[in-house]
């Protein structure tokens, strides 16, 4: 049974063009008992950031945000501030996990699911590079109280997992065989990869910047 589904950024974007507004693609994107997927976007190293072959790339905006918001009312874009982050923007290479909550939990029996990180094919998400481990970590989908929550656990990987907050400027390491909650827009260093979690409802806002452009 699949507990995601890969998007290339081109697919995403196109896939977007279809919906006249975030509450339609949310709706699509969602379960009446689980509520909204969430995406988790794969950044790559930094020869992933730019290619002279697709000019796209210098237009599209960073992931983080400068504050702890979106928001698409008129005069109100954080498009500008946005573009002076480099460590982590859309690129042509970017890849795109949609966790697949109503696959992945049975509302009625299951508490908590597992999506493996690593270095080896039989993790969920394979991340050929020889800075990540074989098994570097979990995004661990945990339900409690019909509250749908995204933690990351590493595995006692060697370089370790880095957390930055949406609302944060400095990142920090995250504790081996912990649990920790990742919400909307956080960043997660895995290697030299860096991923990005939003909710169906952040990811579409962001593309519709893609968009604009």
């Amino acid at each position: 049974m699949a507990k995601i589904t890969p998007w290339s950024l081109t697919e995403l974007v196109e896939h977007s063009r279809s919906f006249r507004s975030a509450g339609d693609f949310v709706a699509r994107h969602s379960n009446p008992i689980s509520g909204q997927n969430d995406f988790l976007v794969r950044h790559g190293g930094v020869d992933d950031i730019i290619a002279d072959n697709d000019r796209v790339v210098m237009d599209l905006p960073s992931t983080r945000v400068s504050t702890p918001r979106f928001s698409t009312a008129p005069g109100d874009d954080q498009d500008d501030a946005d573009t002076k982050y480099v460590a982590s923007v859309f690129s042509p290479k970017s890849r795109v996990y949609e966790i697949l909550w109503y696959m992945c939990l049975n509302p009625v029996v299951d508490m908590s699911v597992k999506i493996s990180v690593g270095r080896t094919k039989n993790n969920d998400v394979f991340l050929e590079n020889q800075h990540v481990s074989k098994h570097h970590g979990d995004f661990i989908l945990v339900k409690e109280k019909d509250i749908f929550s995204v933690f990351y656990k590493d595995n006692y990987s060697h370089n370790g997992t880095s957390l930055r907050l949406a609302e944060e400027t400095v990142e920090s390491k995250i504790c081996q065989d912990r649990n920790i909650l990742v919400p909307s827009r956080s960043e997660i260093g895995i290697g030299q990869f860096t991923f990005t979690l939003y909710s169906a409802e952040d990811i579409y806002i962001r593309v519709l910047r893609i968009l604009k452009k």
